[in-house]
């Protein structure tokens, strides 16, 4: 199970994908992406986590989660400085995570 979390600290020392939120300086528009992460696999191959930059904050976090599953993150923090993308509108996902 992923959980989202907001604070680093809350992760305990394991570790987690961050996905950053931002506001395009051209529109104004509030978007997100995972900031791009190397992790070494069980089988000692190099693996970069990363999702498309630009998608709409809901889509992108959806995509973290499933990022964070794929290549066993327990965490994905949210990363949301200036409080674009708060709380109540994130999708459900602590229960599909």
């Amino acid at each position: 199970m992923v959980k989202i979390i907001e604070d680093r600290f809350d992760a305990k020392g394991a570790p987690y994908l961050v996905f950053r939120v931002y506001k395009e300086h051209d529109s104004g528009e509030v978007k997100g992406y995972v900031i791009p992460r190397s992790d070494r696999g069980e089988d000692g191959q190099v693996k970069v986590v990363k999702t498309d930059k630009n998608l709409p904050p809901e889509e992108g976090l959806k995509r973290a989660v499933e990022a964070a599953k794929e290549h066993g993150f327990e965490y994905v923090l949210v990363h949301d400085l200036d409080h674009l993308f708060p709380r109540e509108k994130w999708p459900a996902l602590q229960e599909a995570a």
